[in-house]
């Protein structure tokens, strides 16, 4: 099983690899991403990270054909999670340092999932695109 290595520290940058799998008839897939603290990095999707006062992860989930999608369980951890407006926007704040599995849960869709690992002062932008099973 494999999926998205995501660590954001200061002043690393980190590419991840990433692989999609099914388990036990789940679709789930993964897709490529830059980490970088302090700045942007763009590597052919939405993702950057600058310091901020507090941990937090946001973005827009949007469907295969790029409209924005609603209704999305975004769960960092069984205290952490949020669903996606009308726009497609999610945002978690004061997520605490430590390591997580964000995962983008909606019925019909694959499910997106990254291990995402927070120290001091992160702010994690990501945008996902969520395709039908």
């Amino acid at each position: 099983m494999s999926i998205n290595q995501v660590v954001i520290a200061k002043n690393k940058i980190i590419l991840l690899a990433v692989a999609a799998f099914a388990v036990l008839g789940l679709a789930v897939s993964t897709q490529t991403v830059a980490a970088a603290t302090g700045g942007t990095q763009s590597t052919g999707g939405s993702y950057s990270t600058a310091a901020v006062g507090n941990n937090t992860v946001s973005g827009t989930v949007r469907n295969g054909a790029g409209n924005p999608l609603g209704g999305v369980l975004v769960k960092l951890s069984a205290d952490l999670s949020t669903t996606t407006n009308s726009s497609g926007y999610y945002e978690l704040t004061n997520v605490p340092s430590g390591s997580y599995v964000l995962r983008f849960i909606k019925s019909g869709f694959v499910t997106q999932r990254y291990n995402v690992t927070f120290s001091s002062n992160s702010f994690l932008y990501l945008d996902v695109t969520l395709r039908r099973v």
